[in-house]
């Protein structure tokens, strides 16, 4: 008649380690009886102390030889990473008893050819090692069960720190003795001076399912807009260097707070107090960010659409696999943890000679989620093909009491492996404004080609008009932006660029402005 010994030890394998032991003799080929089994053992065999009274197993015990013989005999652990058994140091009964269980596995799944006295010293083996594989079960359980407990209470399994440092040196020149704004007002009559600019970015990310994210982003930067000459056009007109826009007298601040996740396969939702929209829509596969490409802002988003793109609020991105076409929409809203409103606030209504278009006498005083400033954004993307995308987009909302809706049209076509051209194009109507009700319009064009002296470096050039409206000044201003990012080492990109503003401020009286700079972006 055949027997079975059954012995388990388990740990889930997602925890530690899985040691699984089911010995069956029968399975062995241990078909005969028990007696003549023992029959053919050693008396001496039968007689010798048990593993459980030993506090360790050494060399010359006779389960410490016996199991080494068997490993020999039959091959096992050889190409395995457990070398316990070649050497001559005693073994705990825990090593013992995960060794001789690795054994028994072995000889069971190879389904070795044995002979009846290594039978009966595996019977011996596993008679005398019982106490000891029941007090390492109970030792797995209570380890499995804590492991269970500190991974249940685990906040966040990994956090990814990253960071990004911007020194750039930038100085420019004007023709004329002054620089007037849309509505007259004098800006500057200050000739621009050489300016040393500095952006320190640090990113946070950690997942909780593999598939979601929660980022914190710390910023620093040496003086906001007015790092660069062109800066001083700002707020209407985008020619400010877009990657110096947050970060101001070298304080610390939070740039970024969001969590995004996926309720289903193909869409992201992101929700946070201080995001970005301008992150999720009216990007460009082709068009490089701003640290790596143009630095102008008008070049990086379109400049009638997203005139306020920070704050609290969401994001839904849903990209169909087996679709050409996507889908997102944003909302946000740049008061969102503000119970008063940022136009009584800040501005108090505006002046006769304030350069700012949108605030009016009297402005929108409301505040929180659903406050003024406020706006959102839909946009359908439609791209066959790696090499080509177009996306149509929808944005409205309101800032400093100005209720605004517009329109545009983003694309990009990959011609080469490097060679791309891309666009933007928008209309928008923002009634009630400090100069009434505007119908700006808004382009930009520009190509970038890639490898001219080295491989992964290159080089760009663009134009773009931001704020195209006749009853704001006496011309239109244009932006040109030429530059190269040339690739030190993967973590070193340095970028020389050049950029000229024409009709400044939309206005004829202002001369050009010219401009130029050395940015260097380290990433670690």
């Amino acid at each position: 008649m055949g027997f079975d010994f059954v012995w388990q030890v388990r740990v889930r394998p997602e925890r530690l380690c899985t040691i699984i032991v089911i010995i069956s003799l029968s399975h062995l080929g241990v078909l005969s009886a028990v007696p003549a089994i023992a029959a053919d053992v050693n008396p001496a065999m039968v007689k010798v102390n048990t593993v459980d009274d030993l506090s360790d197993v050494k060399p010359n015990d006779w389960a410490y030889q016996a199991l080494a013989n068997l490993i020999e005999r039959y091959g096992i652990l050889r190409s395995t990473q457990t070398k316990t058994y070649w050497g001559d140091r005693p073994l705990t009964r825990s090593e013992f008893a995960a060794t001789l269980a690795q054994v028994l596995e072995k000889l069971q799944s190879d389904q070795l050819s044995m002979t009846k006295a290594d039978h009966a010293t595996i019977q011996q083996l596993q008679q005398n090692f019982a106490p000891a594989v029941a007090s390492l079960t109970a030792s797995v359980s209570e380890l499995e069960s804590r492991t269970q407990q500190i991974a249940s209470q685990q906040f966040t399994p990994t956090v990814k720190f990253r960071g990004q440092a911007i020194i750039a040196a930038t100085a420019g020149a004007y023709g004329g003795d002054r620089i007037i704004a849309p509505r007259g007002a004098v800006v500057t009559e200050d000739p621009p001076g050489a300016i040393v600019l500095n952006r320190v970015a640090l990113f946070f990310d950690t997942s909780f399912s593999g598939t979601d994210q929660l980022q914190i982003r710390l910023i620093s930067g040496s003086a906001g807009p007015d790092d660069n000459f062109a800066g001083a056009l700002e707020p209407n007109f985008g020619s400010t260097l877009d990657y110096a826009v947050q970060g101001r007298d070298n304080n610390v601040s939070l740039a970024r707070a969001f969590y995004a996740f996926k309720p289903i396969d193909d869409l992201r939702v992101t929700v946070g107090p201080l995001l970005s929209i301008a992150d999720y829509v009216d990007n460009s596969r082709v068009q490089p960010p701003s640290f790596r490409g143009f630095s102008t802002q008008a070049f990086n988003n379109n400049f009638v659409l997203l005139p306020r793109p920070f704050g609290g609020g969401a994001v839904l991105d849903w990209q169909p696999k087996s679709s050409d076409f996507s889908i997102r929409a944003a909302y946000v809203s740049g008061d969102a943890a503000d119970s008063i409103g940022e136009n009584a606030r800040l501005f108090g209504g505006g002046g006769v000679n304030d350069i700012r278009l949108f605030p009016i006498a009297g402005g929108s005083d409301e505040s929180g989620l659903f406050g003024d400033p406020r706006q959102y954004f839909a946009e359908v993307e439609y791209a066959p093909t790696k090499a080509f995308a177009l996306r149509l987009q929808y944005a409205g909302g309101q800032v400093f009491g100005s209720d605004f809706n517009g329109v545009g049209i983003n694309a990009e076509w990959a011609v080469s492996n490097k060679f791309a051209l891309f666009g933007r194009y928008g209309y928008s109507r923002y009634n009630n404004a400090t100069i009434g009700n505007v119908t700006p319009q808004y382009w930009f064009a520009g190509a970038t080609y890639s490898g001219l002296f080295k491989t992964n470096d290159l080089a760009g050039i663009a134009v773009a008009q931001p704020f195209v409206e006749n009853i704001v000044g006496d011309r239109t201003q244009t932006n040109f932006e030429l530059f190269y990012a040339y690739p030190v080492q993967p973590r070193l990109t340095i970028t020389p660029f050049f950029q000229i503003v024409s009709h400044p401020a939309n206005q004829e009286r202002n001369a050009t402005i010219f401009s130029g700079g050395l940015r260097s972006v380290f990433s670690f």
